[in-house]
């Protein structure tokens, strides 16, 4: 293995420690089970999924997002009247 691959190699498994360890800080790498070519899916063992919101949150905040940009668009399109 030439040295640019290696630093590949290096620098990738720095980040994915990086990325695990910022959530999990007691994680451990098990030298004896580590295999090459083994690929982790870090979604399937981080991940912590969120409630989905209501219906009738999600169409108040369009709700909201439609009365706001109307007024914008209220205060774009008033043309000024002649004295």
């Amino acid at each position: 293995m030439d040295q640019v691959t290696h630093n590949k190699i290096v620098s990738f498994i720095w980040g994915i420690a990086d990325d695990v360890l910022r959530y999990t800080p007691d994680a451990w790498i098990n030298n004896d089970a580590t295999k090459i070519d083994n690929q982790i899916s870090v979604t399937r063992h981080f991940y912590k999924s969120q409630p989905l919101r209501s219906l009738a949150e999600i169409s108040a905040n369009l709700l909201a997002i439609e009365r706001e940009a109307e007024g914008l668009l209220d205060g774009l399109l008033m043309t000024e009247s002649a004295p």
